[in-house]
C-alpha cells in the first residue's frame, strides 16, 4: 500500500465504521465530505471498501421504510461510484439488484414500489453512474448473462418515467 493510499484509509476507516455500525445523516455527510476530498486514485483503489457499507444497509431490513436514510445512503454510494470504474462484477450485481429491490415491488399496481420519489430519483440516478461507469467487460458480461435484471432495471426506469410526477423523475 503506498503512503497516500494508507493515509486516506487511516483517515476514512473511522467514517466508514460509523457510517457501517448506525448510519445517520451526520455520518453520511461526513463520509461524502471526506470521499470528496480523496483523489481519484485512491477512490479506485479504496472502492469495495467504501461500499461496502452501503451495500449492506440497502440490503438491510433494519433500515426498511425509513426512505430519507436510504436516499441519502444511494446519494453517497453514487458519490464513490462517480469516481470510479467499477472493476467487480459481483459488486455490480449487489449494488444493482439492491437498488432495484428498493423501487421495485411485484405485489404492487405497475410492480413500482410505494416509496418517496426522491427515493426513486437517487436510485435511477445512482444505476446511471453505476452502468456509465462499469468497467467495459462487466459491461458486456452483464449484458451478455444477466438479462432479466436488465429487463427489470428498463421496465422500472420506464415505468417510473410514465407515472411519476417529479420532473427529474421522468
Amino acid at each position: 500500500m503506498n503512503a497516500d493510499l494508507k493515509i486516506a484509509f487511516s483517515r476514512i476507516k473511522p467514517v466508514c465504521d460509523v457510517v457501517m455500525i448506525c448510519p445517520t445523516s451526520e455520518s453520511i455527510a461526513t463520509f461524502i465530505s471526506s470521499v470528496s476530498q480523496l483523489k481519484r486514485e485512491v477512490v479506485q483503489e479504496l472502492q469495495q471498501y467504501l461500499l461496502f457499507p452501503f451495500i449492506t444497509h440497502i440490503k438491510s431490513t433494519e433500515i426498511e421504510k425509513k426512505y430519507e436514510l436510504q436516499t441519502r445512503l444511494i446519494d453517497a454510494m453514487r458519490v464513490v461510484l462517480e469516481k470510479v470504474t467499477v472493476n467487480n462484477y459481483e459488486m455490480l450485481l449487489k449494488i444493482e439488484t439492491g437498488l432495484l429491490h428498493l423501487v421495485f415491488e411485484n405485489s404492487q399496481p405497475g410492480m413500482i414500489a410505494n416509496v418517496p420519489e426522491e427515493l426513486k430519483h437517487s436510485v435511477v440516478r445512482a444505476l446511471t453512474v453505476l452502468i456509465v461507469n462499469l468497467d467495459r467487460r462487466f459491461r458486456e458480461k452483464l449484458l451478455r448473462t444477466q438479462i432479466p435484471l436488465l429487463a427489470q432495471a428498463i421496465f422500472v426506469s420506464v415505468h417510473m418515467a410514465k407515472l411519476e410526477k417529479l420532473r427529474a423523475l421522468r
